[in-house]
């Protein structure tokens, strides 16, 4: 999307080849509150990746009485600021780099369902990508699962954070 964003750094445990030891290296994560805010500053841009808060509010008005909706952590905040709240959704998967078996890669990336734009490319929000080949693979995974959580969690409060989640 060539944005400015820079990219989190996660500290992540990590076999070294040479030695067969764990070492501490960094991984990255480009943080949804992080683009969110960033991507407000532009109502063009912000209208053609996540929509209107008129769709947003049309869409939490029309999922009310969906089971997983009535089940949603913050089902009340929403029902009272609908206008206030994108629906998005998080899509993970692997993916294979290869011919070679076990050449994968974790993707984990996110989006609006009321994007403009209908090219992949345009409106898939990335915010990591792990090769799984790695032995510390699901260290790594949960790590910069929890910066993800956070970072979404930290943009449905509509205010860009002022720390990180370490604080």
């Amino acid at each position: 999307m060539d944005l400015p964003i820079e990219p989190y750094p996660v500290t992540v445990p990590k076999m070294d080849k040479q030695t067969g030891k764990v070492k501490i290296h960094e991984a990255a994560i480009i943080l949804p509150s992080d683009l969110f805010g960033f991507l407000h500053k532009d109502p063009a841009r912000f209208r053609k990746v996540f929509g209107t808060p008129d769709q947003w509010a049309l869409y939490w008005c029309t999922v009310r009485g969906e089971r997983w909706f009535q089940l949603h952590p913050d089902k009340d905040r929403i029902q009272a600021r609908p206008h206030e709240h994108c629906p998005h959704l998080i899509f993970g998967d692997d993916a294979q780099t290869s011919k070679r078996v076990g050449n994968n890669v974790k993707l984990l990336m996110w989006f609006s369902p009321f994007s403009e734009s209908r090219l992949s490319a345009d409106r898939m929000l990335p915010v990591y990508l792990v090769p799984t080949r790695e032995k510390t693979f699901i260290g790594i995974t949960n790590l910069l699962e929890h910066a993800a959580v956070w970072s979404f969690n930290a943009a449905s409060t509509n205010k860009q954070p002022v720390s990180d989640q370490n604080g």
